[in-house]
C-alpha cells in the first residue's frame, strides 16, 4: 500500500499480486450409502481443471439439496497443492421412501380420500417412482408415476404417467346422475429448468374414454356417449418460489397450459385448451399455513369440433 498525502487529504495506491490461479482438483464423495457416486457428481457444477470459485461450492450445494436425498450437505475446500485445490462432500442421506394418506369430507363427494406410495431414489440414481390412489363415492383415480432426472445424459428430466379413472357426475340440486366415464391415460413428456425457479414442459398424452348413462340434456354432440380417443401435446411453463414443494409455508407456484388435440395426432376430437392456475403460500403462525389458489381456463373447438367432448368440458364446483 503506497500513501501520498497532499492539500490535507490522502492518496491510496493498492498494488495487487494475484499470485497463480488455482484449479479444481479432485472431487471426494463421503457419507452416501444407497446415492450412487454418479448421482452426486453429475449435479456438481464444476469441472476437474477449472478455476477455483467458492460461489460454484454454494451452488453445487443447493443442487443437492434440491434433490431432497440429503438432510444435510457439507462442502470443504482441502488444502491446496501445486495449484490445485481438491474438494470434499460430505452428506448426510434422508429416507427416500414415503407413505401419504388423507381422509376428507364434502358435501358433494361425501367421504374421500388419498393414499400414495413414492420412492424417489430407485437404483441410487434420484429416479422417482409413485403410486397413487385417490377414492371418494363419486370418483376412483389410480396413478402409476416414473421420473427419470437425465435423459440423453444432460439434466432434462423425462416423465412416464398411467392413470385409469372412474367417474361419476350427479345434478348437486336433484342427486340424479347426469354421466358415467371410465378412462385410460397414458402421458409422457421432458422438463427443461429456465434458471432456478422456471420450467417448460412438453408432454403428449393419449387417453382412451368411455362415456355411458348420460343424461339427454347433457349430450352436445355425438362424441359425448360411447368411447372416444383423445391425442394431444400439452407444452406448459411454470414459476415456483415456494421453499418446500411437499411441505411449502411460503411462496408462489403459477403456471399456464395449452393442450392441443388434432387428428394429425390420431385424436377423435380437434381443440385447444389454455388454463392459468396461480396458488400463494404463507405461514402466518408456527405449525399453520395458509394458501390462496386461483385457476382459469377457456378452450375451443377446432375443424369439425364445435363443442368440446364432455370428458374435456369445464364444470364448475369440485374441490
Amino acid at each position: 500500500v503506497e500513501r501520498k498525502f497532499a492539500g490535507g487529504g490522502a492518496v491510496l495506491i493498492f498494488t495487487i499480486d494475484e499470485g497463480p490461479v488455482f484449479r479444481f482438483g479432485r472431487t471426494v464423495v463421503l457419507g452416501n450409502i444407497d446415492t450412487r457416486h454418479r448421482a452426486i457428481e453429475r449435479e456438481l457444477v464444476y469441472r476437474e481443471g477449472v478455476p477455483y470459485d467458492n460461489t460454484l461450492l454454494m451452488r453445487t450445494r443447493q443442487r443437492l439439496y434440491r434433490l431432497n436425498l440429503f438432510s444435510d450437505v457439507e462442502m470443504r475446500a482441502l488444502p491446496s497443492y501445486d495449484e490445485t485445490i481438491d474438494v470434499a462432500i460430505k452428506v448426510r442421506e434422508t429416507e427416500a421412501g414415503s407413505v401419504e394418506f388423507g381422509l376428507g369430507y364434502g358435501e358433494y363427494e361425501k367421504y374421500r380420500g388419498f393414499f400414495e406410495l413414492s420412492y424417489r431414489n430407485l437404483f441410487g440414481m434420484n429416479r422417482q417412482a409413485s403410486f397413487r390412489t385417490e377414492m371418494s363415492s363419486l370418483h376412483r383415480r389410480y396413478i402409476l408415476n416414473y421420473n427419470e432426472p437425465w435423459f440423453i445424459g444432460r439434466h432434462m428430466p423425462i416423465r412416464f404417467l398411467l392413470m385409469r379413472e372412474e367417474r361419476t357426475e350427479k345434478n348437486i340440486d336433484t342427486g340424479e346422475i347426469r354421466f358415467r366415464l371410465k378412462r385410460h391415460t397414458a402421458s409422457t413428456g421432458v422438463q427443461k429448468m429456465l434458471g432456478e425457479r422456471a420450467r417448460v414442459d412438453l408432454f403428449y398424452e393419449f387417453s382412451l374414454t368411455e362415456t355411458y348413462d348420460v343424461m339427454p340434456d347433457v349430450i352436445l354432440s355425438r362424441e359425448d356417449t360411447g368411447t372416444l380417443a383423445v391425442s394431444g401435446i400439452i407444452p406448459s411453463i411454470s414459476y415456483d418460489s415456494r421453499d418446500n414443494p411437499f411441505d411449502p409455508s411460503r411462496g408462489i407456484f403459477a403456471g399456464i397450459s395449452l393442450k392441443a388435440a388434432s387428428g394429425l395426432l390420431f385424436s377423435e376430437t380437434d381443440f385447444l385448451k389454455f388454463i392459468l392456475h396461480g396458488s400463494v403460500y404463507r405461514r402466518p403462525i408456527r405449525f399453520v399455513t395458509a394458501a390462496l389458489s386461483l385457476k382459469s381456463g377457456v378452450a375451443e373447438g377446432l375443424r369439425d369440433t364445435r363443442e368440446l367432448p364432455l370428458v374435456e368440458r369445464f364444470f364448475l364446483g369440485g374441490r
